[in-house]
Protein backbone atom coordinates (compact mmCIF):
# COMPACT_ATOMS: atom_id res chain seq x y z
CA UNK A 1 0.00 0.00 0.00
CA UNK A 2 2.77 2.55 0.69
CA UNK A 3 3.62 2.05 -3.20
CA UNK A 4 0.40 3.40 -3.81
CA UNK A 5 0.60 5.85 -1.44
CA UNK A 6 4.01 7.28 -3.45
CA UNK A 7 2.54 7.46 -6.66
CA UNK A 8 -0.75 9.33 -5.37
CA UNK A 9 0.97 11.86 -3.82
CA UNK A 10 3.64 12.28 -6.84
CA UNK A 11 1.09 12.85 -8.85
CA UNK A 12 -1.36 14.84 -7.11
CA UNK A 13 0.74 16.70 -4.68
CA UNK A 14 0.85 16.18 -0.61
CA UNK A 15 -3.19 16.32 -0.52
CA UNK A 16 -3.47 13.33 -1.64
CA UNK A 17 -0.91 11.53 0.57
CA UNK A 18 -2.97 12.70 3.52
CA UNK A 19 -6.34 11.46 2.09
CA UNK A 20 -4.89 7.99 1.55
CA UNK A 21 -3.98 7.93 4.93
CA UNK A 22 -7.03 8.65 5.95
CA UNK A 23 -8.59 6.12 3.40
CA UNK A 24 -6.25 3.49 5.22
CA UNK A 25 -6.87 4.02 8.57
CA UNK A 26 -10.50 4.39 8.04
CA UNK A 27 -10.16 1.31 5.65
CA UNK A 28 -8.35 -1.14 7.42
CA UNK A 29 -8.67 -0.16 11.46
CA UNK A 30 -12.47 1.10 11.54
CA UNK A 31 -14.23 -0.67 9.01
CA UNK A 32 -12.37 -4.27 9.52
CA UNK A 33 -12.84 -4.19 13.05
CA UNK A 34 -16.71 -2.95 12.85
CA UNK A 35 -16.99 -6.43 10.39
CA UNK A 36 -15.35 -9.01 12.67
CA UNK A 37 -17.56 -7.56 15.67
CA UNK A 38 -20.57 -8.19 14.11
CA UNK A 39 -19.24 -11.67 12.78
CA UNK A 40 -18.05 -12.38 16.68
CA UNK A 41 -21.52 -11.17 17.69
CA UNK A 42 -23.39 -13.57 14.98
CA UNK A 43 -21.71 -16.25 15.92
CA UNK A 44 -22.02 -15.72 19.83
CA UNK A 45 -25.83 -15.32 19.79
CA UNK A 46 -27.73 -18.26 20.84
CA UNK A 47 -30.77 -19.14 19.02
CA UNK A 48 -34.09 -19.97 20.57
CA UNK A 49 -34.12 -23.77 20.15
CA UNK A 50 -30.52 -23.52 21.65
CA UNK A 51 -31.51 -21.67 24.63
CA UNK A 52 -34.28 -23.76 25.05
CA UNK A 53 -32.29 -27.22 24.80
CA UNK A 54 -29.75 -25.60 27.36
CA UNK A 55 -32.39 -24.42 30.13
CA UNK A 56 -33.88 -28.51 29.15
CA UNK A 57 -30.19 -29.88 29.97
CA UNK A 58 -30.23 -27.72 33.38
CA UNK A 59 -33.59 -28.46 34.13
CA UNK A 60 -32.76 -32.01 33.98
CA UNK A 61 -28.91 -31.47 35.71
CA UNK A 62 -31.11 -30.06 38.55
CA UNK A 63 -33.44 -33.14 38.96
CA UNK A 64 -31.19 -35.49 38.67
CA UNK A 65 -29.08 -33.49 41.54
CA UNK A 66 -31.96 -33.20 43.85
CA UNK A 67 -33.47 -36.01 43.19
CA UNK A 68 -36.65 -35.06 41.13
CA UNK A 69 -37.72 -32.20 43.76
CA UNK A 70 -38.87 -28.93 42.35
CA UNK A 71 -36.65 -26.22 44.22
CA UNK A 72 -36.87 -22.90 43.29
CA UNK A 73 -34.35 -21.72 45.60
CA UNK A 74 -32.68 -19.28 43.26
CA UNK A 75 -33.87 -16.20 45.26
CA UNK A 76 -32.86 -17.68 48.57
CA UNK A 77 -28.96 -16.91 49.02
CA UNK A 78 -26.72 -20.56 50.14
CA UNK A 79 -30.13 -22.20 49.76
CA UNK A 80 -28.08 -24.85 47.28
CA UNK A 81 -25.33 -25.55 50.01
CA UNK A 82 -28.02 -26.07 52.49
CA UNK A 83 -30.00 -28.61 50.04
CA UNK A 84 -26.91 -30.21 48.89
CA UNK A 85 -25.85 -30.83 52.78
CA UNK A 86 -29.13 -31.87 53.83
CA UNK A 87 -29.10 -34.47 51.06
CA UNK A 88 -25.85 -35.48 52.22
CA UNK A 89 -26.71 -36.44 55.46
CA UNK A 90 -29.47 -38.38 53.70
CA UNK A 91 -27.50 -40.48 51.76
CA UNK A 92 -25.16 -41.21 54.52
CA UNK A 93 -28.26 -41.71 57.11
CA UNK A 94 -29.59 -44.28 54.63
CA UNK A 95 -26.11 -45.60 54.21
CA UNK A 96 -25.97 -46.52 58.04
CA UNK A 97 -29.28 -48.02 58.22
CA UNK A 98 -28.66 -50.25 55.08
CA UNK A 99 -25.31 -51.46 56.66
CA UNK A 100 -27.08 -52.09 59.97
CA UNK A 101 -29.78 -54.03 58.66
CA UNK A 102 -26.86 -56.31 56.12
CA UNK A 103 -25.02 -56.91 59.62
CA UNK A 104 -28.46 -58.14 61.43
CA UNK A 105 -29.54 -59.75 58.19
CA UNK A 106 -26.11 -61.82 58.51
CA UNK A 107 -26.32 -62.91 61.91
CA UNK A 108 -29.48 -64.47 61.31
CA UNK A 109 -28.38 -66.33 58.08
CA UNK A 110 -30.97 -64.06 55.66
CA UNK A 111 -29.40 -62.78 52.39
CA UNK A 112 -29.28 -59.23 51.58
CA UNK A 113 -29.74 -58.10 47.78
CA UNK A 114 -27.38 -60.11 47.04
CA UNK A 115 -27.23 -63.85 47.57
CA UNK A 116 -22.90 -65.33 49.15
CA UNK A 117 -22.58 -67.10 45.77
CA UNK A 118 -22.48 -63.45 44.00
CA UNK A 119 -19.57 -61.78 46.27
CA UNK A 120 -16.33 -61.90 44.57
CA UNK A 121 -13.15 -63.17 46.80
CA UNK A 122 -11.62 -60.01 46.33
CA UNK A 123 -14.61 -58.11 47.98
CA UNK A 124 -13.25 -56.79 51.62
CA UNK A 125 -16.80 -55.75 53.20
CA UNK A 126 -18.39 -59.43 52.86
CA UNK A 127 -16.70 -61.91 54.73
CA UNK A 128 -15.13 -64.98 53.10
CA UNK A 129 -18.02 -67.65 53.56
CA UNK A 130 -17.33 -70.76 56.37
CA UNK A 131 -16.02 -73.97 55.59
CA UNK A 132 -17.12 -75.95 58.73
CA UNK A 133 -20.41 -77.75 58.51
CA UNK A 134 -23.46 -76.19 60.77
CA UNK A 135 -24.99 -77.84 63.16
CA UNK A 136 -28.70 -79.07 61.99
CA UNK A 137 -31.09 -77.52 64.33
CA UNK A 138 -32.67 -79.41 67.12
CA UNK A 139 -36.13 -79.52 67.42
CA UNK A 140 -36.51 -79.32 71.04
CA UNK A 141 -33.95 -76.31 71.18
CA UNK A 142 -35.97 -74.47 68.62
CA UNK A 143 -39.03 -74.66 70.46
CA UNK A 144 -37.63 -73.27 73.21
CA UNK A 145 -36.29 -70.45 71.93
CA UNK A 146 -38.10 -67.18 71.77
CA UNK A 147 -39.17 -65.14 69.23
CA UNK A 148 -36.15 -62.75 69.30
CA UNK A 149 -34.16 -66.14 68.42
CA UNK A 150 -32.65 -66.44 72.32
CA UNK A 151 -33.45 -68.90 74.58
CA UNK A 152 -35.89 -68.16 76.87
CA UNK A 153 -35.02 -68.46 80.59
CA UNK A 154 -37.72 -70.24 82.62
Amino acid sequence: WYRNMWMAMESSGPMAAVYFLIWMFIGHFVLLNLFLAALVHNFSCETTEEKLERLERERMQREMVYGGEKLRLDGIAGAHILVDRIIRRKNRTFAKTAAMMRTWLRETDQSYARDENEYDSEDESYPAPETEEKEEADPEELAAMGREGRKQVA
